[in-house]
Order: C-alpha cells, then structure tokens, then sequence
C-alpha cells in the first residue's frame, strides 16, 4: 500500500511542481485537500501518502499544507466535505474510495482530484478510459477482480467449492452481479453475490443469505466494507468461512492468510 501512495504523491507532486518557482518566490504555501470516508485513526493511507510526499522532497508547512476532511464513518456526510475543500480553494483533493472520489467529482470540474485506489473505474464513470482518463480526475486502479481473488483463495483453502462476493451496492458497477456469475459459468466457478446495504444491521443480514456449505468469502475493496471489516471478520469466524480481501484492513481478522 505504501508503493501504491508514493505513486499517487508522485501525481500530486506534478500537479504542485508548475508552481514551485512561484510558490519560491511568492512564498505561497499550496493546499492538498484530503478526503476521507474514515477517521484520522483509522485512516488506512494518510501515514504512507506522506511519507511518500516527504520521500519525494515535499515537506508539510514548507511545501504545502493539508485541509484534511474526515467523514468518520458516515459516507452521507462526503458532499458537503467536498464542497468544503472547493470553498478552502486547494490546489489538489486526494481521494480514497469510490465514495469519496464520487463526493469530490460532484463538487468541482476543474480542480485535480487524485484517488489512491479504486476498481473498475471506467465502468463507474470515474474516468473515460484507461489510456485517456480525461477531465479532472486521475489516480490508480487494481485489475485483480473477484474471480481471480477466488482462485488464490482455493489454493489455500483447496475444500471450498462455492465463491460468495459482499460487495457495497452503492459504489459497485452496474451490472456486476450478472457479470460475475457469468464470468464464473464460464470457467465452471459457483457464485454468489451478496449485497452488504446500508443498514445499522447489514453484516448479520449479509451473512444470514449465505449458503451453508464449503464457501469462500472474497471481500470487495469498497470504503464501506473496510469500515465494517471486523464486524464481517468476525461474522466469518464464527461461520468458519475462508476468506481473502485485496489488502491488510479488511483481511486483518479473517480466518487465511493475508494477501
């Protein structure tokens, strides 16, 4: 994850480097809006993004500075964060999540927005495409998908004979659940999808439309999973589901290795 933010500071950085002689001169200090669905605490970024500002010579109070907007679990509250960082005229708003990134696109056609990470990106709209992402928005996006997460799942949990996918509806592509049984009938793999809706009892709901048997639990990156990863953690546990996520914070209590 740190490789990941250090390329994103390298963006940020170009997007501040046509400034830095004027800033020189006028001794102006730019603005990096930070925008966050998490808390300061349980940011699973902030630390390594910069890190990776200071690793590439940018210093805070010297260089720059950092409107940070945190949502604290509350992805409703998002809008009015992005509209605030426009108002607070930064320069760059760095983004973590589709949510976020979706907050900070509604909010300004001009200023840069970056996102750490994010999946199918064209598919949401995010960008126009891969090799020509247009407008104002840029960042980094994972090609693992689902199918595959569930083939290195089964090597190591070899009895598992069924994919079951949570995935947050809000942030996911149209069309996902069809794509990926699609996919999966293609290559002979079982799935099924599993809506995880905001709701105050969501996971248990998630969990009690599981099917019982030899299931593999492949978690999504949405923001709203990784808010609600112990719980889902927990929940498979009990169940004794082997379960695989894309990065450390969602995987960090479930039952198999980490990937």
């Amino acid at each position: 994850m740190r490789f990941v933010w250090l390329i994103v500071a390298f963006v940020c950085g170009l997007s501040l480097a046509p400034f830095a002689a004027e800033a020189q001169r006028a001794e102006k200090l730019h603005r990096i809006g930070y925008l966050s669905a998490f808390t300061p605490q349980r940011s699973p970024t902030l630390k390594s993004f910069l890190q990776g500002l200071h690793d590439l010579g940018y210093v805070e109070g010297r260089d720059f500075v950092m409107e940070y907007r945190w949502a604290d679990g509350h992805l409703d509250r998002l809008p009015e964060l992005a509209i605030e960082l426009v108002r607070a005229q930064v320069d760059v708003i760095v983004t973590g999540g589709t949510p976020a990134t979706y907050a900070a696109m509604q909010a300004t056609k001009t200023i840069p927005i970056v996102f750490g990470s994010a999946g199918a990106v064209v598919q949401k709209g995010i960008v126009a495409s891969l090799a020509r992402p247009g407008g104002n928005v840029t960042g980094l996006t994972f090609q693992l998908g689902p199918l595959k997460l569930y083939q290195m799942l089964k090597e190591a949990a070899p009895a598992i004979t069924r994919g079951v996918y949570i995935y947050d509806p809000a942030s996911a592509p149209p069309g996902m659940p069809e794509q990926l049984r699609s996919e999966g009938q293609r290559v002979k793999v079982e799935w099924q999808t599993v809506a995880l809706r905001d709701d105050p009892n969501d996971v248990a709901q998630a969990f009690a439309e599981i099917g019982r048997g030899p299931n593999g639990l492949v978690l999504d990156q949405a923001s709203r999973l990784q808010l609600k990863a112990a719980r889902i953690c927990g929940f498979a546990l009990q169940r004794k589901i082997a379960s695989l996520a894309r990065s450390r914070k969602p995987a960090a209590s479930c039952p198999t290795r980490k990937v």
